[in-house]
Order: structure tokens, then sequence, then C-alpha cells
């Protein structure tokens, strides 16, 4: 598609969703949190698209002012991450897990970014509240380490073990996990005893 064309094709839809907005808050019946949600996550969507990334985060910014829904967010870090914001976006994902404290993936969005920007003890912080608020079984935590392990992130991975270990939260996957990733032996004779 020509350069101008596609121009004009991006331009309409931006019109269209501005109107849609207009229209849906004259509409006879009551626009809903949901519409307004859908639409800014359209608009978003449409200035991504087209790499305008100051704009689409001011359309989802206009829209966190109307409900703290979490797709906005996870939205709004998506773009973040994309630019290389990482302060920003665990900023944004911190606070919307402390707004949402029951949507885990905010939680992991920050912890992985917390990764990313090298912050230990952020890191650990956000585990312990994690697991302060929810039930974790052995199984989960062999998944979370999984997660880290797949990230590289040899702090959570260490600080993980330690919390296995500390609350007896093992099974034979967390001690071939931990050996793994430590060689440290004696974890390679606990998960011959572990059922």
């Amino acid at each position: 598609m020509p350069k101008s064309l596609k121009t004009v094709f991006y331009t309409l839809n931006i019109c269209l969703l501005n109107i849609c907005l207009a229209f849906t808050s004259c509409a006879t019946r009551e626009p809903t949190d949901t519409d307004a949600i859908t639409m800014a996550l359209e608009l978003s969507g449409i200035y991504v698209k087209n790499q305008d990334f100051d704009n689409a985060l001011a359309v989802i910014d206009r829209a966190l002012l109307l409900s703290d829904d979490t797709r906005l967010y996870q939205n709004k870090i998506l773009i973040l991450k994309e630019t290389e914001r990482y302060e920003e976006a665990l900023e944004v994902s911190i606070d919307a897990y402390r707004k949402n404290p029951y949507v885990e993936r905010m939680l992991r969005n920050a912890i992985e970014l917390a990764t990313i920007l090298d912050r230990e003890e952020t890191i650990k912080g956000l585990y312990e509240h994690m697991f302060a608020i929810n039930a974790i079984t052995a199984d989960d935590l062999v998944f979370i380490i999984k997660e880290a392990k797949e990230r590289n992130d040899s702090v959570s991975i260490e600080f993980l073990i330690n919390y296995g270990l500390r609350w007896q939260l093992y099974n034979k996957e967390f001690f071939d996990l931990a050996y793994e990733a430590t060689k440290n032996e004696d974890y390679r004779i606990a998960a011959k005893y572990i059922k």
C-alpha cells in the first residue's frame, strides 16, 4: 500500500473511532466503562501499529481516568516495554498490582521488569508479597522457578529455592530444578528420597 494511502487509512480509522467515542457519549443508552475501554484499546492499538507510541499512551492514560481495568494497565505496560521505558513500566506494574492485588499477571509483569532492571531487593519484595497473599504449593513454586529459569533470572531462582526450603514447599521436581540451578549435590540426594 502506498505511504500516502496508508496515511489516509490511518487517519480515517482514528477519525472513525473518535466519532464512535462521541456517539457513545451521546447514545440513548448510557455508555458503559466497557464501551470506553474497548474503544480506547482499539484506538491505542491503531497508534501502536503506526509506531505512534506517545498518542497510544495518551489514549490509555485518558481511559485509566475512567477505569482501573487491568487490560488498560497491561497495554500501557506493553507499550512502555516496547519503547524500552522499563523504569516507568515497573512503576505502572506495581501501581496496577496495588489497585488489583488479585490479578497475578500485574505482579509477574513487575517481577519481569525488576529482573530487566536488575533490582534484586524489589524482586524479593514482590515475591514475598505474592506469597503472603496467595496460598502456594510446591507445584506452584516449581512453576514459578521454571518461569524464572526461562528469563535466566538467577536472583529469583536463588530466592525461590531458599523460600521453598524455609517453608518446606518442595517435591522431587523442586530438588531437580535446585540441583540444575546450583549443582549442589545435596539437592540431587534429596530428590532421591522425595516421592
